[in-house]
């Protein structure tokens, strides 16, 4: 399994459009989406230490390996 990660805005009309490297043409794939909205930080999270944001780092992989264990164990 491979993963490609991007941040991209999504319009009115809601569609979300990925173009994907060349050699994944022609092939079949099981796609996983997970979003997580992007939050505009504040003069206030500036004032963060190095350990809050890597907590805050760790809670959202910790977040998008629980779906796609869920996935594979075919709970989703």
């Amino acid at each position: 399994m491979e993963s490609i990660k991007i941040r991209t805005y999504i319009g009115d009309d809601g569609i979300l459009k990925i173009q994907l490297p060349p050699e994944i043409a022609n092939q079949e794939l099981d796609v996983v989406i997970v979003f997580q909205p992007v939050i505009k930080e504040s003069l206030q999270s500036s004032t963060k230490t190095p350990q809050e944001h890597l907590l805050k780092n760790n809670a959202a992989i910790n977040f998008r390996n629980s779906v796609v264990r869920r996935y594979h164990a075919g709970l989703m």
